[in-house]
Order: structure tokens, then sequence, then C-alpha cells
């Protein structure tokens, strides 16, 4: 290998490391114990827990403190996030962890772009399919709306594919 290469994969592999290790700017930050309860770490979801990129590459992936411990998690947090799959503000978020603990090959980038003509072409939101839930995701507001019913579907094929006894 030549040096240039190898000094650009020494590049690529800081920036992943230093990407996994930072906190986001405005992130609280939570005791150690509460960062290893994953049922408190639950609790802090909401509709800001997930990233995207905007252009579908990427698609979207598990965003901020609370939303990135869970998933490093595994399935030691699948208990508590499947309680919460049913609520509008954290169920696209737990369905979004969940998938990329357990099925990290249905992670593929699908979304359908609905652009507003009388709005000068600007992207207004994108609907995003992942695993089998889909949602319109509002980029300008970071937050996206989605059916309750197909909330509570999504939960209860969760529940059943992984017949994890709830968590109070």
């Amino acid at each position: 290998m030549n040096s240039t290469l190898i000094r650009m994969i020494a590049c690529m592999l800081f920036l992943a490391a230093s990407a996994c290790t930072t906190t986001p700017v405005g992130s609280d930050r939570t005791s150690l114990q509460e960062s290893s309860d994953p049922c408190a770490l639950v609790r802090r979801l909401s509709r800001q827990s997930l990233g995207t990129d905007y252009l579908g590459y990427r698609l979207t992936w598990p965003e901020g403190e609370a939303a990135k411990e869970l998933w490093a998690m595994g399935n030691k947090a699948a208990p508590c996030l499947l309680t919460v799959l049913d609520d509008p503000d954290r169920g696209v978020a737990a369905h979004v962890i969940l998938t990329n603990i357990y099925h990290r090959d249905r992670i593929v980038p699908r979304a359908r772009w609905v652009m507003a003509k009388h709005n000068k072409n600007k992207l207004v939101s994108v609907y995003q399919t992942l695993n089998g839930l889909t949602w319109r995701f509002d980029p300008p507001n970071r937050s996206y709306v989605i059916e309750e019913e197909q909330l509570h579907r999504n939960a209860i094929h969760w529940r059943e594919e992984l017949q994890i006894g709830s968590v109070q």
C-alpha cells in the first residue's frame, strides 16, 4: 500500500471513531447509573432521536446520546424499547434502534421524495421506509409524522418476533 492510501485510511478511522464518541451539542450528560439503565434511556427518546442525511443514501439512524447508548446495548435494551413502540413520540426511534440491533440487513436506502412546486421546488418532506415501517420525515423541523395504527401493527410485529417478556 502506498503512504497516501494508508494516511487516508487512518484519517477515516479516526473520524469514524470520533463521530461515535462525541456528545451532540446541547445534549445532556447522564449519570453512569442512568446510562446503564435501558428503561431510563428509553424514556429520553424523542422524535429528534433519529438522524438522517436528507438525501436518502443512509436513510436514518439512531441519533443522540440515549439512542446511541441503547443501540450499543443491543438485545439488553430490547424489552424497554418494546414498551414504547406504540408511542407516537418514541415509537419510530425504538423501531430504528431495534432494526439496527436485530436486522442490519434490512437497512436499505428507500425514500420517496415529495417536492412542492409552489414552494420553488424546495424539499418539503420525505417518506421513509425501514424494515416495514413508513413515516413522513419533515427535514425543516427534524421531526416525523406517522399513523398511530401503523405504529400499533409494528409494535405487535416486534413483540411477536422477539417474544420477550414485558418490562414495566
